[in-house]
């Protein structure tokens, strides 16, 4: 399979601004706008990026996905060195989303202290922190999963964006039946830049709902 050669530049270009900076101005693509904004913001913005952030925030604005608002006003407040409204939480926003994807039945929690996720599963099986006190809500927030239904959002929004149109036929066909999301990535493993596609797709949107979930409770994710 293909592999996404724009993010392996991305991310190595994280820890040099001149570098990000030269790569974000050719502009990133449609589907990784979370990924962009968050090497940004992970750079620690400063004037010399205040082009690409206004170019990328408007980006956000039309696009529209969950937590684009959200990141568009972060990038904007740090390019004009306003603090944000929001209480700053050090969670890491891959290991968020986890929590905030997973089924309606699980309850998590994030350490308030050290911006540490404790899954539902590991608390289940016992194996959660020690000093876990729910009733603690200025230490621990509590996180109840979503479900799935977002993230078969991201499949059908996906799947208008396919060509050829044989294959997203396929694709719709694939999401209808049983397991659709086992189907999906049966079907999309055989066409190579597809599937590289669909997993920046697929990954933008999830870190995306990551930085939204927090500022609908008053924070927001400063580790990315």
């Amino acid at each position: 399979m293909s592999h996404d050669r724009w993010r392996d530049v991305l991310y190595q270009a994280r820890t040099d601004p001149d570098r990000l900076i030269a790569l974000l101005s050719r502009g990133a693509p449609t589907d990784g706008l979370q990924l962009a904004g968050t090497a940004i913001l992970a750079a620690g913005p400063t004037a010399d990026f205040n082009e690409v952030i206004s170019d990328l925030a408007s980006r956000l604005h039309a696009r529209g996905w969950q937590g684009d608002v959200e990141l568009a006003t972060a990038l904007t407040e740090r390019a004009a060195g306003r603090p944000s409204s929001l209480t700053a939480l050090a969670v890491d926003l891959d290991d968020l989303a986890e929590l905030v994807d997973a089924q309606p039945s699980s309850e998590s929690y994030i350490d308030l202290e050290t911006g540490a996720v404790w899954p539902g599963e590991i608390i289940d099986l016992g194996e959660g922190p020690d000093d876990l006190d729910p009733g603690d809500v200025s230490r621990w927030l509590f996180v109840r999963g979503n479900g799935s239904q977002r993230a078969y959002a991201d499949m059908e929004r996906f799947i208008a964006t396919v060509k050829p149109d044989a294959l997203g036929v396929k694709l719709r066909e694939a999401i209808t039946g049983k397991h659709p999301f086992k189907t999906f990535l049966n079907v999309l493993q055989r066409h190579d830049d597809q599937f590289t596609s669909w997993h920046r797709h697929r990954d933008d949107a999830r870190i995306g709902r990551a930085r939204h979930w927090p500022a609908e409770h008053g924070f927001e994710p400063c580790r990315s």
